[in-house]
């Protein structure tokens, strides 16, 4: 996967010029680090890195000082992070995942300490960022469902490509169409049926029901799944009309109810 170019446009203020110029300290202290450690295949990674980035270099001199310039000559956080992750995307490709990981725990690291709302989700081609909401709604409705979904290839990728549609800003009605598609994939997967949303939604309430979950919760969850699939219909899937603000609650609806299933499914076989 390429770094991606996260742009001001994703409204949180995180680009101010006294953030950006600690960042860029800390990176510059982080590669002269690596520096300092003359770590074996150094200048492998570091053409690797500038292949990625687009940018052709004949020759390596002072690799780590080159890679250096190149991601802090960015003055804004966007910038800074995305040719970051670059690097340890190449480091990866060159088989370096230790230093890969390092480099990715060290940046994990340095946005926490500038308190920069975003973080970094590894998935099958890298890794992306992507942007904090409420923290507890991230954690229990788009981590722990993301990872949870490894066993279940199909829908695990439908939801990444959801998730960087979100993170990019991209057209709001794919971005809702693409959240619906994830659930979608994961009821597809997770019934072995090749049906539609909509006609899975009796499926899920039997299901539940047969776990012993509450009726009360097992035919709540048939009606959630219904309203779901009419504002899609009705906004997203056939028509241009999702705005903006409705995309949050759309992810976190989409996770809660993957979450709720998967903890269902796994409580079995405890």
């Amino acid at each position: 996967m390429k770094w991606i170019d996260y742009r001001e446009e994703l409204g949180v203020s995180f680009s101010s010029s006294d953030k950006a110029k600690m960042l860029a300290s800390k990176i510059t202290a982080l590669f002269d680090e690596l520096s300092d450690a003359r770590i074996q295949n150094e200048d492998s990674v570091c053409r690797q890195y500038f292949s990625d980035i687009g940018e052709t270099k004949h020759g390596l001199y002072y690799a780590w000082y080159e890679v250096k310039r190149s991601i802090v000559r960015n003055t804004e956080v966007s910038g800074l992070i995305s040719y970051t992750i670059a690097f340890s995307n190449s480091a990866k490709k060159e088989q370096m995942e230790q230093l890969g990981e390092y480099v990715l725990r060290k940046l994990e690291s340095f946005l926490s300490e500038l308190k920069i709302d975003y973080e970094i989700i590894r998935d099958s081609d890298g890794c992306f960022i992507f942007p904090k909401g409420a923290k507890e709604l991230d954690e229990g409705n788009v981590n722990i469902p993301f990872e949870w979904l490894r066993e279940y290839p199909l829908a695990r990728k439908a939801m990444e490509n959801a998730l960087k549609a979100y993170s990019n800003m991209e057209l709001p009605s794919q971005v809702a169409d693409l959240f619906r598609k994830a659930l979608e994939t994961f009821a597809q997967e997770f019934f072995g049926k090749n049906a539609s949303l909509e006609n899975m939604k009796a499926d899920l309430g039997k299901y539940l029901k047969e776990k012993g979950v509450p009726r009360e919760l097992a035919g709540n969850f048939e009606t959630v799944i219904q309203m779901y699939t009419n504002f899609m219909n009705n906004y997203a899937k056939h028509h241009d009309l999702t705005e903006r603000e409705y995309l949050e609650f759309i992810m976190y609806q989409t996770g809660n109810i993957i979450r709720f299933v998967l903890s269902i499914s796994k409580k079995e076989s405890i």
